[in-house]
């Protein structure tokens, strides 16, 4: 039974070992990556992982209107509460609030209420709708909800500077720009910032915690040389802090300084390094070969040197099982048929007259007459295949060989055997051609095919 399952696994292999490397390691890359793949979180504008409809308890946010006119320097009061659908308070617990695209942590007291205070920043002039989002965590049971308080929201002008360095500078050499936002001498944070050369837009920046931020462009060739101004933008127009533009001069130079290798500029004016568009390929390709993608490929790999090392060692056969019955049609020079039942016997790890008779269906008479068949045919793998079964069937008659040997197997047994060093000789011709014929994928050439079949014809044993 053993023999059998091996021998159906084997033939698998060689039937058809691209479809089966493909269907293995197909099989195994969907594992793997089923197994090995992330799930993806929503994330809000400060990118922290958030979740609103993954808990199973609704909620209903409540938030009082503001009355009268607010500014960023005039805030107001927030106040709502946050209960579940039923009304029981959310209480004690801190939760996590979104307005104008900025998230907030509160804590809610035992009645679930809350409050913070709120500086517009985006927020639309006059009178206007605030939304506010309830955003639970992952881990959390409940849902998440909105809720939109109405307001009069009054401008601000907010002072906005540009410090730039060096201010004369060579295409390829780094332009560092620093820009601040302040109303009252106190800096903005979250406020957005353009910075342009030219009148082209090269960054898209956003203030930090203390209303600054720093950017290094290098200068790529688009820039034209000469005076060149470079300018900073808060892009807000009818929004609670008004837009403003400042700017500072620099000059461009054909070369020198601490220029560096050219920069190219991209469509949306920011900056690239020469080869850098090699960089989103190479992304991709690294991105692709995550640890269960590089574990199924490094699999198959493993898989076909396994196959390569079994056939070189002489640990496979093609033969048929034990007492197999094949029925081989053999066509006569008449062009007539005749069907033959032949009975087989081989063992596992012997190769016999089934393996070549796939290919050699229309040869007639006996292994001499095949082998020149073949051989007229340029068939020389069949040829030597041929050759191997007449050698073997000789020893097999008339020195006692038994079966369940392999090609090496029967090579090692003449060399122990009586035979004399002739027929040792031809019996180590014949077994390496076939050794190349059946178990590699180097075509064989009509000399060594030739040199096979010719020791296979004068070979004969009369008895040991």
């Amino acid at each position: 039974m053993i023999k059998r399952i091996w021998y159906l696994l084997s033939n698998l292999i060689v039937a058809t070992p691209q479809s089966w490397f493909v269907s293995a390691g197909t099989v195994l890359l969907v594992l793997l990556v089923g197994i090995g793949g992330s799930t993806a979180v929503a994330t809000d504008s400060a990118g922290t992982a958030m979740q609103t409809q993954m808990g199973t308890v609704n909620t209903t946010l409540d938030v009082q209107d503001i009355p009268g006119s607010i500014s960023y320097t005039d805030p107001a009061t927030i106040r709502g509460t946050l209960r579940t659908a039923n009304g029981t308070p959310v209480a004690n617990e801190q939760i996590r609030l979104e307005i104008e695209n900025r998230t907030r942590l509160v804590e809610t007291d035992g009645n679930g209420s809350f409050a913070f205070q709120y500086r517009p920043r985006s927020a639309r002039t006059g009178t206007t709708d605030v939304s506010i989002r309830y955003i639970p965590d992952q881990s959390s049971v409940y849902r998440g909800d909105a809720a939109t308080v109405t307001t009069s929201v009054t401008q601000v002008t907010p002072t906005l500077t540009l410090n730039r360095s060096p201010s004369r500078l060579a295409t390829g050499d780094e332009l560092t720009v620093t820009t601040g936002v302040r109303v009252d001498g106190a800096g903005i944070s979250d406020v957005p910032i353009e910075v342009r050369i030219g009148g082209t837009l090269f960054k898209r920046l956003v203030t930090g915690s203390n209303g600054t931020v720093t950017t290094t462009i290098r200068l790529p060739p688009s820039v034209p040389t000469g005076e060149q101004t470079v300018s900073a933008v808060i892009p807000y127009e009818d929004r609670a802090i008004a837009g403003e533009r400042t700017a500072e001069s620099i000059t461009v130079e054909l070369s020198g300084g601490a220029a560096t290798s050219p920069t190219a500029a991209t469509s949306d004016g920011s900056t690239e390094q020469p080869g850098s568009g090699l960089q989103p390929l190479v992304s991709q390709i690294r991105s692709f070969f995550t640890v269960p993608v590089t574990a199924a490929v490094l699999t198959g790999v493993i898989l076909v040197v396994l196959e390569v090392t079994v056939r070189r060692l002489g640990l496979y056969s093609d033969a048929v099982p034990e007492s197999e019955e094949t029925e081989t049609t053999v066509t006569t020079d008449a062009d007539q048929t005749r069907t033959t039942d032949t009975t087989v016997t081989t063992d596992t790890d012997e190769t016999h007259v089934s393996e070549s008779t796939d290919d050699i269906t229309t040869l007639t008479g006996g292994p001499t007459d095949r082998m020149g068949q073949a051989l007229a045919a340029g068939e020389y793998d069949s040829a030597v295949k041929i050759a191997y079964e007449s050698v073997s069937d000789e020893l097999r008659a008339a020195a006692g060989f038994q079966n369940g040997k392999t090609h090496w197997e029967l090579l090692e047994w003449c060399e122990d055997s009586a035979l004399g060093a002739d027929q040792v000789d031809a019996v180590r011709t014949v077994v390496e051609a076939y050794d190349r014929a059946a178990f590699t994928t180097d075509p064989m050439d009509r000399a060594s095919a030739e040199a096979a079949v010719e020791r296979a014809r004068d070979f004969q044993v009369d008895s040991l």
